[in-house]
């Protein structure tokens, strides 16, 4: 939904505690989010019954995540299927 939308997107500028586990926001300045908070929220978006393909086409690893986590966040997060 746009809520969920909206709250990734406020977890992924301000930091967010997922699963009691606690992960910056983005970096002043910086595009990327910390790629455990990515990889967390992917997680929670299909336990919750979301498709991954939905999340990767609203926030795609490239646009989010630093190139250098990009290669590991995504063999993370293919592994979530559906």
């Amino acid at each position: 939904t746009n809520d969920d939308l909206g709250n990734i997107e406020t977890a992924f500028t301000k930091g967010a505690t997922v699963d009691g586990k606690a992960f910056p926001g983005r970096t002043s300045g910086s595009t990327f989010v910390d790629s455990g908070l990515y990889t967390a929220m992917a997680t929670k978006w299909v336990n919750n019954g979301g498709v991954l393909k939905d999340f990767l086409d609203k926030f795609p690893t490239k646009k989010y995540v630093s190139p250098s986590s990009t290669t590991s966040v995504d063999a993370t997060i293919k592994s979530l299927g559906n």
